[in-house]
């Protein structure tokens, strides 16, 4: 008796405390939503016309065009605000994954909100390297112009999913099914798929260059990298 007494006494006790902790250590996603909510109320709030135009530009060719020829994409307030908003919640997005598979668990000496840190970074930096590859390939084919349509239509497009996800990211965070993610992952390739396309299509009418070999260029950019990244993730998982 005395040894199931306190046993149960020792489960009641653990309980509670399990919980607390894993709702202590998962605050930070709240501060992180908040702040992306916070970004698009301010882009909202002084740039209204500006945001409306960018989100439209993702469907509209009209209002690309306007946003193409005014020349202040990668340069203007609003833009920082979405492309920042877009790599806070993507990081998110790829942390909530790794949680979902169990893939953090290589990590497990090191906090949540530390991974979550690193995950930004890499973002961060591996966009700023994909720009300057593409600037490079850009000048190395002579299609510069054809460059800068398709860098507009990526920065429009991850801009466009940022927004589009976070309600699927803050559902899944804050829920006890796994919808949210799943919603947020069929969103993310069906996007990305179109983004291609897309490309393919703005740098068609751009250059004048194939149709075909725009689209191997851009699978080439965009596919590529991934599945690198991918081979070289599931490589270092697998074999710890």
């Amino acid at each position: 008796m005395l040894p199931a007494l306190v046993f149960q006494t020792y489960v009641l006790l653990a309980v509670p405390v399990a919980v607390v902790e894993e709702r202590i250590s998962s605050d930070w996603v709240a501060y992180v939503l908040i702040v992306c909510l916070s970004l698009l109320a301010i882009a909202r709030f002084f740039f209204p016309g500006r945001i409306r135009q960018m989100l439209l530009a993702v469907f509209s060719y009209r209002y690309f065009s306007v946003v193409e020829k005014e020349g202040m994409m990668f340069s203007e307030t609003p833009s920082y605000l979405l492309i920042i908003n877009y790599i806070l919640i993507i990081s998110l997005f790829i942390f909530q994954t790794l949680m979902f598979f169990d893939l953090s668990v290589i990590w497990q000496n090191i906090h949540d909100l530390v991974i979550y840190g690193m995950i930004v970074l890499f973002f961060s930096v591996f966009y700023l390297l994909k720009r300057t590859m593409l600037g490079f390939l850009a000048w190395i084919f002579d299609t510069r112009k054809a460059n800068t349509a398709y860098f507009t239509t990526l920065f429009l497009y991850n801009q466009f999913v940022g927004v589009l996800i976070l309600p699927c990211i803050f559902y899944h965070a804050f829920s006890r099914t796994d919808y949210g993610l799943y919603a947020a992952w069929a969103l993310v390739v069906l996007f990305n798929v179109f983004k291609i396309g897309r490309g393919a299509l703005l740098g068609y009418r751009v250059s004048g260059f194939s149709g075909y070999y725009l689209f191997l260029y851009l699978c080439g950019v965009e596919l590529a990298p991934l599945l690198i990244l991918g081979k070289a993730a599931s490589v270092y998982l697998f074999n710890q």
